[in-house]
């Protein structure tokens, strides 16, 4: 059971998420023939989120180069599981959808968890 303030800082957490998701995983079915494939299955549907965006430096020691790659986050409920390499698909509040894989783990806390992501494709 949460203690009283993590229970509102989670709710606060929340009141934050302006994108809904739907979490897809690439699932083993049995065929009507009794064979089995692999399939695309929506485990999660609109579920609220919230995606932040930074743009971290890295300098190439070789050639003091510098790139700027961007690093994606997804904040959401700890009650729900997410499985590395599903794909993400975020609504923004405009519905403007994003696809994604997840890269990591989740980092899980009382408030909320953590899960980076990578583009799988352009915005739709």
């Amino acid at each position: 059971m949460l203690s009283k303030a993590k229970m509102v800082a989670r709710q606060f957490l929340e009141e934050t998420y302006d994108c809904k998701c739907d979490v897809i995983e690439n699932r083993k079915v049995q065929n009507e023939n009794k064979s089995t494939s692999f399939k695309d299955v929506k485990i999660i549907e609109n579920e609220p989120c919230k995606i932040s965006y930074e743009r971290i430096s890295i300098i190439n020691t070789t050639d003091n180069s510098a790139t700027t790659p961007l690093s994606i986050k997804m904040f959401i409920s700890p009650d729900v599981s997410i499985k590395t390499g599903s794909k993400i698909i975020v609504s923004d509040k405009n519905n403007v959808k994003t696809k994604y894989k997840s890269s990591g783990y989740p980092a899980k806390y009382d408030t909320h968890q953590e899960i980076m992501l990578e583009l799988l494709e352009g915005r739709s």
